[in-house]
Formats: structure tokens, sequence, C-alpha cells
């Protein structure tokens, strides 16, 4: 709190301004020219990473040792990175129908093989948002104009 002195009803008494930051309106970020828009739900995080919130969260189960111990993982968000070279490669040496998720699975840095799993059982919006986040990252997005 900032003190402005001979301002008030009497000049021998101290005036208080209140120095709160006014608050800042929110701005959408728009997207890079070619860059894919973050479908809803995903955060773009400070480092360039994207943070995916799932809609219908999945929980994977898994039986452990010989008396058949139930273990689950729970999967709320999945947090993206952008693609190197050799995630590139490895995509691109993927069956031609499983290349969407082992893109998802090496931009989330999920085994490819855990990936499948969850993948298969993950909503169908959820599915898309995250390809829509690799897709992001790949500046695959709509163009304008001719």
């Amino acid at each position: 709190m900032a003190e402005l002195v001979g301002i008030g009803p009497a000049a021998d008494e101290p005036f208080v301004l209140d120095e709160a930051p006014a608050p800042t309106p929110e701005v959408e970020t728009l997207p890079e020219e070619g860059e894919a828009p973050l479908p809803q739900g995903a955060l773009a995080q400070a480092d360039g990473s994207v943070i995916l919130r799932l809609r219908y969260p999945v929980v994977l189960k898994y039986k452990q040792g010989a008396a058949g111990d139930v273990r689950e993982e729970h999967y709320e968000e999945l947090h993206f990175h952008r693609l190197t070279g050799g995630d590139m490669r490895a995509v691109a040496s993927a069956e031609a129908g499983s290349r969407g998720v082992v893109a998802i699975a090496r931009s989330a840095r999920v085994r490819e093989g855990l990936m499948q799993r969850l993948y298969d059982r993950m909503d169908g919006a959820d599915a898309i948002a995250a390809s829509q986040v690799v897709a992001h990252f790949l500046g695959t997005g709509q163009t304008t104009g001719r």
C-alpha cells in the first residue's frame, strides 16, 4: 500500500491508496500460422508441452503375480511433448493402421504397447483431441487463402 501525504480531510492525516494491480483480462492465444489449434481441455505449458485432460478418464487393470492381485492405473490426463526426428521415424515405420497411436504414444512419452491399450479404451472425443494435440505440434492446421 502506498501512502500519499497532503491529500485527505486534513493535511496531517495520511490518505492510503490501494495499489493492487488491476486484473488482466484473459486473452486467448491464437495459434501460429500453419499451427493447428489446441482442442478443448488442452493447456499449453510454459515449456511448450501440452497437458490434455481427458473428458472420460480411463482405468487400466493388471493382474500381478500368482495370487492374481489386481493393480489399477488411472489416466485422467496425458502430457504431450514436441516430436523429435527419431519419433517421426518411429511413426513412419509403424504399420499404416497404427501410425496415429504411435505418434500419440511418442508425443505423450508412453510406451507404445501401453498406449495401444489406453487408446483402445479412450472415449472417441478424447482420442480425437489427442490427435489434435499431436497435429498442433506438427503444424498441420487448416490453411486459408490460396
